[in-house]
Parts: C-alpha cells; sequence; structure tokens
C-alpha cells in the first residue's frame, strides 16, 4: 500500500520528537557499547597472544598440552562473544532502524 506524502510530512514533527526524546538513552547505550567494544579489543588481544603460545606448541608437538590449551582458548572466546553480543543487541533495539540492518551473531556451540 502506498505511502501518502501528506501523512507523512504531517507525522514528521512527532516522529522527530520521539528521535530527540529517546537521544540521552541511545547516546548512553552507545557509550557503553564503546566502553564494551573496549574490552572487547582487549580480550582479542589476549587471545591473538595464546594463539600464538598455541602455534609454538603445535610445532613442539606438545598435543596433550595442545588439547587442554586450544579447551581454555575456546571457552574464552566463547565468553567474548556472549559478552559482547548481549549489549550489542541492546544498542539495536535501541537505534532507530537497528533491526533492519542487523546481522545475527553467529552460534557460539563447538562441535
Amino acid at each position: 500500500m502506498p505511502v501518502n506524502p501528506l501523512d507523512q510530512l504531517r507525522r514528521w514533527p512527532s516522529a522527530m520528537a520521539a528521535e530527540v526524546l529517546a537521544l540521552p538513552e541511545t547516546l548512553a547505550d552507545l557509550r557503553q557499547l564503546i566502553a564494551d567494544l573496549s574490552t572487547l579489543s582487549r580480550k582479542l588481544t589476549e587471545t591473538s597472544q595464546k594463539l600464538d603460545v598455541v602455534a609454538g606448541l603445535v610445532e613442539k608437538a606438545d598435543l596433550p598440552a595442545l588439547s587442554s590449551y586450544l579447551s581454555a582458548v575456546t571457552g574464552d572466546l566463547e565468553r567474548t562473544v556472549a559478552a559482547v553480543s548481549g549489549p550489542l543487541d541492546a544498542i539495536r533495539r535501541r537505534v532507530p532502524g537497528g533491526k533492519r540492518g542487523a546481522v545475527d551473531a553467529p552460534s557460539t556451540a563447538v562441535e
């Protein structure tokens, strides 16, 4: 069904007012997202360093230690994804139009 441009023009002031009223909460959510992304960056750096150790273990072929280390790294990655997905979903719900372009987070299940 086509949208009448006059109806859109008539609704514009109230739509803008709603956006302005939501702005403080949206900005607070964005600030939290930035803090969470900083934490994620730190955790990813730590994980990268752990993977360097794993590569060294593979070269030495210490397979029992490698297996336990990979389990620890996998757990760290799953916790990181879980920690970031909640705040990102919250931001996505708060930001106008956030649901339309959102990409679902990948599954953290290990097979």
